[in-house]
């Protein structure tokens, strides 16, 4: 698994990115920068470091026997489903059938929602872990 993997997903063009000129906190701002860059501290990458092979990185805050990656941590995951559930009945308009363009859309139309969402699932992760 490559390093910027999420980053490659979502950067289509050499421009500056909506949610940077939008007001968020510091911690906020963190939060999306992080998940788009690939430094949360998921299996994926924890992995990496420790040379663990890619199909090993599995999620330790779930039972599902998959990678951890960004894309398991926003829309996948069931130990967020609750919280997920309730992002989803906030943001009715978006279509999350498709967890790529679901986190492209949010970046660009809800980026300080998506930011309290990973901030609210990093804390989760953190009590069970």
């Amino acid at each position: 698994m490559p390093k910027l993997r999420t980053y490659k997903l979502l950067k289509t063009e050499f421009c500056t990115e909506p949610y940077v000129k939008k007001f968020l906190s510091r911690k906020q701002r963190s939060s999306i920068a992080r998940i788009r860059c690939g430094t949360l501290p998921l299996e994926v990458e924890r992995g990496r470091y420790r040379n663990i092979p890619a199909d090993r990185r599995i999620c330790k805050v779930c039972n599902s026997n998959v990678t951890e990656d960004e894309i398991h941590f926003l829309f996948l995951c069931n130990r967020y489903s609750v919280r997920r559930n309730e992002l989803r009945r906030e943001l009715t308009s978006v279509n999350f059938d498709s967890p790529e363009e679901t986190l492209k859309e949010l970046l660009i139309s809800n980026p300080k929602t998506l930011a309290n969402f990973i901030i609210d699932c990093l804390r989760i992760r953190q009590d069970v872990i």
